[in-house]
């Protein structure tokens, strides 16, 4: 809506207001005066009425009783109402609309009945007898009356003619009969004396005044809104265009930034266009700053941008110098680790002859120390591997009760060592979970053992197991030494322990709980704790119970195995033993996988490098091959090509045992089972047990795919 046509409504509704308060205002006066003279009027005419029925009952009345009988009653002397009717009469005759009644509910006359109004009035002095008159307005016949009413009450004298009919003069029972007007009582009001006073006429004079009144105004102030309007149109709307059309001008096309207004008047709008001119100039100035800041700043963003392009092309190498010096430190730590590992396995299993109590002590304080050493490699690796985006999940659909139960076995041994129960509260009907198991493992392991090992001695540990809303809670509860508010901030965090006396007996890296934040993360899950010191710990996940969109979900058919005894492989009767290439270039990871592998019952044939291994596969033709990756001469991928394309070694099942963990390429190239040193016996064992299955129809080995990595 335009500011011309707010301003005219405004004042057409200023005008129209005034007016009609203004005619208001005169009719309400006039028939108030109307009212106020109507008021005087009735009391001075019931003044006079009284005043007269006063001398005829106080001295008439009196000399009346001294000259007439007895029983006689002089109706036109001696009644004060009669006197006062008969007044009015002769009043009426001067004012002929003027009205007087001494009106009663039960009258002895009939000409002195009540009507409705004063029978209501009457009433309304009975109810409040501290009521001493009555005043308003009302229609009679047709037309509008002041009325002033005033009570007559019932007095000892007045019971003479209005009391008992028997005590009552003859004259009035005979001439009135005995029924009306009598039965008063002392102090009762049986009537009203009631004057009314016209006022029909002033309230018509009232209303013709007010309708000239709003003619007459609404006439003039219309001549005068048409002139109002058209000088606040041509001074205030005629100057808020112009300079509205210059903002317009302006903001469509920036070369009209600086332009001026011509001033008119030095009312405000001459102020408003003085204003806008200083404006414009500063807007002007601010623009060109503007643009001079713009080339300033494009020339500094082009050399941020190639500060920015060195500095990236500096991360993208240091990150590639970290992540050879990580696949370098996990083949240099793990190819000694796997043979510390795997030659105490050796000693520990009495391999290389009975150890004594001492002996035993130490060989398993260096596999304990190994495997510690080994954990803290692949908690490492894991965690760059998370950061940098490498860690991927292969996900599918298993059991989760069936895999806890595999889990408790793993670790019951450890919390049976310190006398401590294990507990797993699940639904019967639980549904399978759609997960990566061996990551869901890892992290099951991770909360499982630091429960044992923060857990004193006859203490508990429960795992509460719940789907509810598209979403798995799983709970991990001991009751162990607790964790502080301060601690619980930094939990998550790597490289970070709980700082108590009791958790540094243990050895630990810091990095158990931060990778399993991150495991979960990935599955699109959260972890949080709820501790308090000496009372245990509750660590809590969710896990999506539906697929999530953004899982790599890896197609391929996989097997996770889980072991308890390692398989008896040994010949029986007069079978033959059945022959294992093993190619490995570290002499002590060869002699450790031979050392099992006779121990099983295999015969062995090794070969050091990756020419050699192809010779011997061609001229052996082996049950099965462990082939390295990382081989002199040919690496472990061009010796699994070779073996593929050639006849007579294409069916001979192919197992990686290697340091680096590139599953996808070697089942891409055929292999059947994929180890990542240090290998444990139990699941080489296993892996070969389940590749002595029968074959296929056209000779193929079987179709077993297993993702096999080490502990931790």
């Amino acid at each position: 809506m335009k500011l011309q046509t707010k301003f005219g409504i405004f004042l057409i509704l200023i005008v129209f207001l005034g007016i009609t308060g203004f005619s208001a205002f005169m009719y309400r006066n006039t028939t108030g005066k109307a009212i106020r003279h109507a008021q005087e009027k009735a009391e001075i005419v019931l003044a006079e009425i009284e005043a007269m029925q006063s001398y005829f009952r106080e001295v008439v009345r009196p000399k009346m009783y001294h000259l007439i009988p007895k029983d006689d009653f002089m109706v036109e002397t001696m009644s004060t109402s009669y006197v006062a009717r008969e007044v009015a009469k002769r009043f009426n005759r001067i004012a002929p609309e003027y009205y007087f009644k001494q009106a009663a509910i039960n009258p002895r006359n009939p000409l002195n009945q009540a009507d409705s109004l004063e029978t209501e009035v009457i009433k309304q002095f009975n109810q409040n007898p501290e009521m001493k008159e009555w005043r308003g307005t009302a229609n009679k016949n047709g037309k509008k009356y002041y009325y002033f009413m005033r009570p007559f009450v019932m007095e000892e004298l007045c019971l003479k003619c209005h009391g008992n009919p028997e005590d009552a003069p003859k004259y009035i029972v005979d001439t009135y009969g005995a029924r009306n007007g009598f039965g008063g009582k002392v102090g009762e009001i049986p009537g009203v004396k009631a004057i009314g006073i016209p006022v029909e006429t002033a309230f018509a004079d009232a209303r013709k005044d007010f309708l000239n009144i709003m003619m007459f105004g609404l006439s003039s102030m219309s001549v005068l809104f048409f002139l109002v309007f058209l000088l606040f149109r041509k001074t205030v709307i005629g100057n808020l265009r112009n300079i509205t059309r210059i903002f317009t001008d302006i903001a469509n096309n920036s070369n009209e930034i600086g332009r001026q207004i011509e001033v008119k008047s030095s009312d405000e709008i001459g102020a408003l266009a003085e204003a806008f001119n200083k404006m414009s100039l500063k807007l002007f100035e601010s623009t060109q700053e503007l643009q001079t800041a713009r080339d300033n700043l494009e020339h500094e963003v082009a050399q941020r941008t190639a500060q920015l392009q060195q500095a990236n092309a500096e991360l993208e190498k240091a990150n590639k110098l970290k992540s050879e010096f990580l696949a370098n430190m996990s083949h240099e730590l793990r190819t000694p680790l796997n043979s510390i590992i795997g030659f105490a396995e050796v000693l520990r299993d009495g391999l290389c002859g009975e150890l004594n109590p001492e002996q035993m002590e130490c060989v398993l304080d260096i596999h304990n120390g190994g495997q510690h050493l080994l954990q803290m490699i692949n908690d490492v690796l894991d965690l760059s591997k998370i950061e940098a985006g490498k860690m991927e999940l292969h996900c599918e659909v298993f059991s989760l009760s069936t895999t806890l139960d595999g889990i408790l076995s793993v670790v019951r041994d450890m919390a049976n060592r310190k006398k401590l129960s294990l507990q797993v509260n699940a639904p019967d009907n639980l549904p399978d979970i759609y997960a990566d198991p061996v990551k869901f493992k890892q992290l099951m392991y991770n909360l499982l053992s630091n429960a044992i090992k923060f857990t004193p001695e006859g203490g508990s540990i429960t795992i509460d197991v719940s789907c509810e809303n598209d979403e798995f809670l799983i709970s991990v509860t001991d009751t162990g030494i607790g964790i502080s508010p301060e601690d619980q901030l930094y939990l998550f965090d790597k490289f970070k322990q709980v700082d108590s006396s009791y958790a540094r007996q243990y050895e630990g890296t810091g990095l158990g709980l931060a990778l399993t934040k991150r495991l979960v993360s990935m599955h699109g899950g959260d972890i949080w704790v709820e501790s308090e010191p000496g009372k245990g710990s509750k660590f809590s996940f969710t896990l999506p119970a539906r697929t999530p969109k953004t899982f790599f979900i890896q197609e391929k058919p996989s097997v996770t195995l889980e072991f308890t005894e390692p398989p008896e492989a040994k010949p029986s009767g007069g079978e033959p033993r059945k022959t294992i290439l093993v190619a490995e270039d570290n002499l002590q990871a060869a002699q450790l996988l031979t050392i099992h592998l006779i121990e099983a019952g295999y015969n062995v044939v090794v070969a050091r490098d990756g020419e050699e291994a192809v010779k011997k596969a061609r001229e052996v033709k082996p049950f099965a091959i462990t082939l390295d990756v990382m081989l002199p001469q040919k690496d472990g991928w061009q010796v699994l090509q070779e073996l593929k394309n050639f006849s007579a070694t294409k069916n001979i099942p192919v197992i990686i045992v290697s340091i680096v963990d590139e599953y996808d390429i070697g089942f891409s190239l055929g292999a059947v089972g994929y180890l990542v040193k240090p290998v444990d016996k139990k699941q080489l064992l296993q892996t070969l047990a389940e590749l002595d299955l029968p074959a296929s129809k056209n000779g193929a080995p079987p179709n077993l795919f297993l993702f096999l990595k080490e502990k931790g």
